[in-house]
């Protein structure tokens, strides 16, 4: 707590109507007042070190799965086409091996553009193994099938729509104060957007080489009930009873 709650290292951010600032900065001015005035002296905690492997057994029907690695540590670097690669493994490749053939209720990848972490996960999801089959897939998927003209436009639609989604004044507020704490720039985002647009299918078996060399050696977890317990003990996996 004296560490996180400091006068000297705050930022404040307002979203508010114009004509409620000179009230609100009143305020805000108050509240800056009021908190403990100390130095500075900034923390460095070392992250826990996590099983690779790990099965949270809970007395559940289904499973949530998640693989992920640091594409950053394996050289890849941040290219606005991985939005609509992303895009086009979550409506695409995921969506119809997990979700239509596997019967889980959605999957979904996402890739952290400041830290390099990739996950690909499922949720209420009936399957074990057979997902973590689809998610090594995904690699030789990106590699191997090009993603034709139509699906390469649809990838690219759906990842400028998500960049430009329609925001209520709550969410332009917090928005504006993220891109503020990590530096995300106007100019930042133009050239992200600029790549998005140019995106090629090369870009996608680039990607999906990068995934190769990655995924064999993935961390993976799964939160779920006995049948994942079974598959978790005959595999080696590290087994943790939560519930």
């Amino acid at each position: 707590r004296k560490i996180l709650v400091n006068r000297r290292g705050v930022i404040l951010n307002v979203t508010a109507e114009a004509e409620q600032e000179e009230a609100i900065m009143e305020l805000v001015a108050e509240l800056a007042a009021d908190l403990p005035d100390a130095p500075l002296n900034p923390v460095s905690r070392a992250m826990q070190r996590l099983p690779e492997k790990e099965a949270l057994i809970t007395p559940a029907q289904v499973n949530y799965m998640g693989k992920g690695l640091n594409l950053y540590d394996l050289g890849y670097e941040y290219h606005g086409s991985a939005l609509a690669i992303l895009k086009y493994l979550r409506t695409g490749f995921l969506w119809e091996k997990v979700r239509v053939q596997g019967g889980a209720y959605g999957a979904f990848s996402t890739l952290d553009r400041f830290t390099g972490d990739f996950v690909l996960a499922s949720y209420r999801d009936p399957n074990t193994a057979a997902t973590l089959q689809v998610f090594d897939a995904c690699a030789a998927h990106l590699i191997n099938n090009a993603p034709d003209r139509r699906e390469l436009e649809a990838s690219i639609v759906g990842a400028v729509g998500e960049l430009d989604a329609y925001m209520l004044p709550e969410a332009k507020g917090r928005s504006a104060f993220a891109r503020t704490l990590t530096d995300n720039t106007p100019d930042v985002r133009a050239k992200v957007r600029e790549e998005v647009l140019g995106t090629t299918a090369e870009h996608f078996r680039q990607f999906g080489q990068a995934l190769a060399e990655g995924l064999p050696g993935a961390f993976t977890a799964a939160l779920g009930g006995q049948a994942l317990e079974d598959y978790a003990r005959q595999q080696g996996w590290d087994i943790r009873k939560v519930l």
